[in-house]
């Protein structure tokens, strides 16, 4: 299976951020760019990993999707050596 890194391409202060800190990259094992989106978005939806507070709903899923924030591009495994590409799809790495 494939490695991808989903990387930021809008800017800082790009109104579509919606004031959220932006993941800086997040390593992805999927067949395609489209399914490590997805992988990733999956992830971000799971309740252990929202930090809503009251009324608020993490978009940090929606933003993943979205292709004028993120970029997915094939990495391989030279370059991030700690993250097997063998296995199935999963987040492998994430840094805000």
């Amino acid at each position: 299976m494939a490695l991808w890194s989903i990387e930021p391409v809008a800017h800082g202060d790009d109104t579509r951020w919606l004031d959220h800190t932006p993941f800086k990259r997040l390593v992805v094992r999927a067949d395609s760019p489209a399914e490590a989106r997805e992988v990733a978005a999956a992830r971000e939806e799971l309740p252990e990993t929202r930090t809503a507070v009251g009324n608020e709903t993490p978009a940090d899923a929606a933003r993943l999707r979205d292709e004028k924030l993120y970029r997915v591009v094939p990495i391989s495994a030279m370059e991030s050596p700690a993250n097997d590409p063998d296995g199935a799809p999963a987040v492998l790495e994430s840094t805000h």
